[in-house]
């Protein structure tokens, strides 16, 4: 990020501050994760006049991502964040406008995801049955995320013979399609299952 704001790459800074921000989530430091969002939103907000009136739809799209990632951390910080549920309502709303259907099925994974650590079940049932809806349109990773979605919302729900046929579903579809990084999930939500340590929030996190 630091090499590419000497250059002028704004497109490169703000992918390379998102990419902090992913890594502090997959650490499971979500306060940080937070403020790196944050630090990504705000230099896209400084930097949006420089960019042509012909990439506005494309960094919309990067807001939205942003937005909504952002506010899936927030709930994997608390159960009770207004701020996380208003961030990812926020991201569908851009999604929705620009109505590029890769980005309209990435809002509804992170409203599905915010819903479950939220524990607003009716919102994660929705977005799931929306995921399912548009099926046909998705390419094997996604369909892998969604049947991962729903082991999640499973397990948060304490509905364990649901979550097994569901990660053991999505372990047959990732080692039949080769998608190791969702299959690296699948294996997590297994073990931490078995192991049955923590509530049901820590028990989805991986």
């Amino acid at each position: 990020a630091r090499y590419a704001e000497g250059t002028g790459d704004h497109w490169s800074v703000m992918r390379g501050l998102h990419v902090i921000a992913v890594c502090y989530n997959a650490r499971n430091a979500f306060k940080l994760a937070v403020k790196a969002h944050g630090d990504a939103l705000r230099y896209l907000r400084d930097r949006c006049h420089t960019f042509s009136r012909a990439e506005q739809d494309r960094l919309n799209i990067f807001r939205g991502r942003i937005l909504r990632e952002m506010g899936v951390c927030m709930a994997k910080q608390t159960a009770r964040s207004p701020a996380a549920a208003n961030r990812v309502r926020e991201s569908m709303g851009l999604a929705d406008a620009i109505g590029d259907p890769h980005d309209i099925d990435d809002a509804h994974v992170r409203s599905c995801e915010a819903g479950t650590f939220l524990a607003n079940w009716a919102q994660a049932d929705r977005f799931l049955g929306l995921l399912h809806a548009n099926w046909s349109r998705m390419d094997p990773n996604l369909r892998a995320i969604t049947i991962k979605l729903s082991a999640r919302l499973a397990i948060a729900q304490g509905k364990k013979t649901a979550a097994w046929d569901a990660i053991e579903r999505g372990q047959k579809w990732c080692q039949s399609h080769g998608i190791h990084h969702q299959a690296y999930h699948f294996a997590r939500l297994a073990w931490n299952l078995e192991s049955g340590l923590g509530n049901a929030r820590e028990l989805i996190l991986t």
